[in-house]
């Protein structure tokens, strides 16, 4: 029995010796394990830091895009409306331009009329010129006529005065 009790008196200290070096080796592995967790902890808080600088170097280019794209849009909207008042200046420049040509098609058609009516009254003005020439020689003819009419009636009254 004392052999049995020797025996287990090396198997205990046998297993308080495993069991030693056991929780030993397990206290290494421990702090290596929370070193490792805690280098992992440090990595990962890194990670976290520049995660939530990416998203706010993000969250200002969003912001700054979101200018852009307002300025963009308030841009495009005073093109759209400048567009419009110059498709509208066309327009009216063209219609203008239409009416000018209709009115100078118009004074060039009354222009001519005009040289035409102008030619006509020349004309006109030539043998009324010529008519009243011919009317003045018709009247000194007469005026002569009255006045050997005038001498004629003068020598018929002598005459019959002188018969008398």
């Amino acid at each position: 029995m004392v052999e049995i009790q020797k025996l287990v008196d090396e198997n205990k200290s046998d297993l308080n010796s495993k069991l030693h070096d056991f929780e030993i080796e397990l206290s290494k592995k421990r702090e290596l394990f929370d070193e490792e967790q805690k280098g992992k902890l440090v990595s990962i808080e890194e990670m976290d830091s520049e995660i939530k600088q990416k998203e706010e170097s993000i969250l200002k280019r969003e912001q700054a895009l979101e200018n852009e794209i307002e300025i963009f849009n308030a841009g495009k909207k005073e093109r759209d409306m400048k567009e419009k008042e110059l498709k509208k200046l066309e327009k009216d420049f063209k219609t203008e331009e239409i009416k000018l040509q209709k009115k100078t098609k118009q004074y060039t058609e009354d222009y001519q009329r005009l040289l035409i009516l102008k030619e006509e009254i020349d004309v006109t003005k030539k043998a009324v010129e010529t008519e009243n020439l011919r009317l003045i020689s018709q009247q000194d003819s007469l005026k002569l006529t009255e006045k050997e009419r005038a001498e004629h009636i003068d020598l018929k009254n002598y005459y019959q005065n002188y018969n008398s």
